[in-house]
């Protein structure tokens, strides 16, 4: 590790891609209906290549930390933001939009920018551990933000539960990938389809950060008054700040001064997810708000997760 300049200039790495898919969106060279289609081949092909290239390459259930222990952390993020949410939207006292405000506390971007982060800075061993630790963390997550938690947290909508809605693409690849390992059927799979779904998987890297950047593109501004923008800097605060606060003092109360406590670390200091909007749009949320939220969120993420980064690494000494 370089210090911080090295953290920086991941994000700017980062940021150049997000750069290029807003401007692709903003020139309508990505349409609405191209965006729609990346999105799918993202959700449903690449990174469910990627899972399942990474964990039946490199996944153990002799892993440390526990594979459980993982989803444990995934669950419990989760629950913090959303109580911290809860409070937020009880202090802001914004009724209309207090639903909005905790989901955006409850789910980060714990995928698409975490796995970005993770393939610029770290060298292939140590890249492979992080990914395990993930696609694993993704398997509690998914099934939080597609389904049980989003349901209950957007009580006004009238859609009933479906257990079906457990079983998206990304959780479906990462049990698979989970029984051919146990089985040790993994080790049998011909390396030319391992190969090939190493090779879709990749691009997930770039499709993410250019459907981000096209995202942001498409949230608009022009209804931005005071109280909207003192809502929007206090649920940015309290996601970018408070968040990985309480986890970071979590981490050095329990000495977690190694590499999964920065991989936790990385996780609580993540702005809210972009695919927020689509789950905002399902359930008949304001699309508008949860756009102009993440949109800031991610700019001040430039800075506010390479001195998250920086400030575990100064404290544990990696």
């Amino acid at each position: 590790m370089d210090g911080f300049g090295f953290i920086f200039s991941v994000m700017f790495k980062l940021l150049a891609l997000a750069a290029l898919g807003f401007f692709l969106e903003r020139k309508r060279f990505i349409k609405e209906e191209n965006l729609a289609f990346l999105t799918d081949f993202l959700v449903k092909i690449a990174i469910p290549c990627l899972i399942f290239s990474e964990i039946t390459r490199h996944f153990s259930f002799s892993l440390r930390p526990n594979w459980l222990i993982i989803v444990f952390w995934s669950l419990l993020i989760f629950a913090v933001g959303l109580f911290i949410g809860w409070l937020g939207s009880l202090v802001l006292d914004k009724k209309e939009v207090s639903q909005e405000i905790i989901s955006l506390l409850s789910f980060q971007n714990s995928g698409y920018i975490p796995m970005s982060i993770v393939y610029f800075m770290f060298t292939e061993g140590i890249r492979d551990t992080f990914l395990i630790y993930i696609f694993i963390y993704l398997l509690g997550f998914n099934v939080l933000m597609w389904s049980v938690g989003s349901y209950f947290i957007f009580k006004k909508s009238q859609e009933s539960f479906s257990v079906s809605s457990l079983f998206n693409m990304p959780v479906v690849a990462t049990l698979i990938a989970l029984v051919l390992v146990f089985l040790k059927i993994n080790r049998v799979i011909p390396s030319f389809l391992m190969d090939s779904a190493t090779a879709v998987g990749q691009t997930a890297f770039v499709f993410s950060m250019l459907i981000l950047g096209a995202e942001l593109s498409k949230a608009g501004f022009s209804n931005l008054n005071f109280e909207r923008i003192k809502i929007i800097s206090v649920v940015s605060f309290l996601k970018l700040i408070f968040v990985p606060l309480v986890f970071f003092l979590v981490l050095l109360i329990f000495r977690m001064k190694n590499l999964f406590g920065l991989f936790i670390i990385i996780e609580a200091c993540m702005p809210s997810a972009t695919s927020l909007v689509v789950v905002g749009r399902m359930k008949k949320a304001d699309i508008n708000f949860m756009s102009q939220s993440i949109s800031v969120m991610n700019i001040i993420s430039i800075l506010t997760i390479p001195l998250w980064i920086k400030l575990f690494y100064s404290f544990v000494n990696l």
